[in-house]
């Protein structure tokens, strides 16, 4: 639960009826938190699928980029044919005559289907993932409606068929002068156009000759929400300020009330934000739900270069906002400016997440683990559980000292997406919010620099592709550190390995409740970020990572101390101190 409710906390009563909570009982998660209320199941859970007998096709079908555009003359088809047996539709029990392991292991036989022709032939494994499919866009029309595909797939051997259903976007060429955002929704990473340089470069897509017009640059976005009220709106000089630290993004917190800025201090930090190219996440929570409002603001926001992307609403789920709110909002942007993702933050371990992430692009998680008593609210004086109280973070059950919770919640926010299979829709990408406040509500202090750089770079190791740390002004000692991660994250070699580059599998001889491993291959090197999640760290036992590969030495040290050595193919250092991140390139 955030500050800056008190605008937002009148709309909580406006979705009783949707929940189970009685007459009067306010509810946060959907659950009551005040004392003198009762237990209640709150409901709104996604369930893990029942288990099959029989394995299944788990069939997932997407385009790879949530937008083309007029200039680009080919797209790729994500394909997913994993066996499950939580998820899909029965396929043949083809382990008689077939082993997954052999070179004769089983291949769907794909069609790619529109308007009853078929654009495109492939074969792929079963029980693979991530595969590509491409496609020629010459035959395709630029339009703001969604062209419409279908996938036929045949497994020889099996009397099953199976078609999906897809779709994709083509827009025509932006010519209102706004910017474009685009996401990679197998990866989660998102590319902007890069309005700094002039188009030019030539994107090479495998089996065709395509020349895209636009600068597509990735970017790893670190933020803040920053107060505009109290903060912002005194100074466009501010804006200077805050961007010397090296942040790449700015978050502005709107103050509450039907008019969400002063339009003409507000058009000056735009103006300004245009200058410095520092992208702007523009946030409606308080409005989202009043079209007409949206519409406004979007309609003379979208042609601004610096807006990134839009933001919706802030924990719909621990407010209990109406269930379709998020969606109504987002079929409204689309129809307004298809050419950015929209993104909102969840507060909720599990309550509607289906209903409520309908409406995003981007899904957000803030889990604020540092100094507070997860089993017992300070500030309701009740208990906390799967069915009562508000501790400040929902379900969350890593024991104190530990920012495990932040690792579990982003766990389950892919695990969902699983459950819900392909009528979900494309992934969702994940971006993180660290917690870099404190000494009030539920958190008796603020997080040190240690803390917020783990709780930053856990995420980033879990597969969070952008950061918007709550809240600035911060402390100096944050805003310091944060500012330097965000400067390590922007550099071109680092954030290309992790939002472009392979991801690697490692693992310590360190349990997982005590060190989080990950790494990436690029360009011959790889990136390596090693994060204790515990404020005791390995308590004088050695870390030991082994490293698969052919590295000859350790390269840049990034982030850290330095202490880690290469011998042979095992990473090692000594001792890994409480909440201590390592990042590092190995050539």
């Amino acid at each position: 639960m955030k500050k800056y409710l008190l605008w937002t906390s009148v709309r909580v009563v406006l979705g009783y009826a949707q929940f189970n909570n009685p007459p009067g009982v306010p509810i946060w998660c959907g659950k009551a938190y005040y004392a003198n209320n009762a237990s209640f199941d709150p409901g709104g859970w996604i369930e893990a699928p029942k288990q099959s007998s029989q394995p299944l096709l788990d069939l997932r079908v997407y385009p790879r980029f949530n937008i083309y555009t007029d200039g680009e003359q080919a797209a790729e088809l994500v394909v997913d044919a994993a066996i499950s047996y939580t998820t899909g539709v029965p396929l043949c029990d083809f382990r008689g005559f077939y082993s997954l392991d052999s070179i004769k292991a089983p291949k769907l036989e794909l069609t790619v289907m529109s308007n009853n022709s078929a654009i495109a032939i492939s074969r792929i494994g079963i029980d693979t993932t991530g595969n590509g499919v491409w496609f020629s866009l010459q035959e395709f029309q630029s339009q703001f409606v969604a062209h419409e595909l279908e996938v036929q797939a045949t497994l020889p051997g099996c009397q099953s068929s199976f078609k999906i259903p897809t779709r994709f976007t083509k827009l025509p060429k932006r010519t209102d002068g706004g910017t474009m955002s685009r996401l990679d929704r197998k990866t989660g990473t998102l590319y902007v156009e890069d309005y700094s340089v002039q188009p030019a470069f030539q994107v090479q897509q495998p089996g065709v000759s395509a020349v895209s017009q636009i600068n597509w640059k990735p970017i790893l976005p670190y933020s803040y929400y920053v107060d505009w009220g109290n903060w912002l709106s005194n100074s466009t000089a501010r804006v200077d300020e805050f961007k010397s630290y090296g942040f790449n993004a700015i978050h502005v917190i709107p103050p509450g009330g039907p008019q969400p800025f002063n339009l003409t201090q507000f058009d000056a930090f735009m103006t300004r934000a245009d200058e410095l190219k520092l992208w702007v996440i523009y946030d409606m929570r308080h409005t989202y739900t009043n079209l007409s409002s949206l519409t406004e603001q979007v309609n003379r926001l979208k042609s601004r270069k610096s807006i990134l992307s839009w933001y919706t609403a802030d924990e719909p789920d621990g407010n209990s906002e109406p269930l379709n709110a998020t969606r109504l909002a987002y079929e409204r942007i689309n129809q307004l400016d298809p050419y950015r993702p929209v993104s909102l933050v969840l507060n909720c371990n599990n309550f509607y997440f289906k209903e409520y992430t309908s409406g995003a692009d981007i899904i957000m998680e803030d889990v604020y683990p540092v100094a507070t008593n997860l089993t017992f609210s300070t500030q309701w004086n009740t208990t906390c559980n799967s069915t009562y109280g508000d501790c400040g973070c929902d379900d969350c059950t890593a024991p104190a000292g530990s920012i495990a919770d932040i690792r579990s919640r982003i766990s389950q926010l892919k695990q969902y997406q699983s459950w819900l299979g392909h009528s979900y829709g494309p992934p969702k990408a994940l971006w993180g919010v660290p917690q870099a406040f404190g000494g009030s509500e539920y958190w008796s202090r603020t997080p040190d620099a240690t803390e917020e750089t783990a709780m930053s770079m856990l995420r980033i190791n879990q597969g969070s592709k952008g950061l918007t740390a709550w809240v600035w002004p911060t402390t100096a000692e944050l805003a310091n550190s944060t500012g330097k991660l965000a400067a390590m994250l922007s550099r071109d070699d680092v954030s290309r390995a992790i939002l472009e580059g392979t991801r690697v599998a490692v693992e310590s001889n360190l349990d997982s409740s005590v060190v989080d491993v990950a790494a990436w291959h690029i360009d011959r090197r790889t990136l390596v970020s090693v994060v204790s999640i515990t404020d005791a760290g390995s308590e004088g036992r050695e870390a030991v990572v082994p490293i698969a590969g052919t590295a000859k030495s350790i390269g840049t040290v990034l982030w850290g101390d330095g202490g880690w050595t290469l011998e042979g193919s095992q990473l090692r250092r000594s001792e890994v101190r409480g909440y201590a991140a390592d990042v590092f390139f190995l050539n």
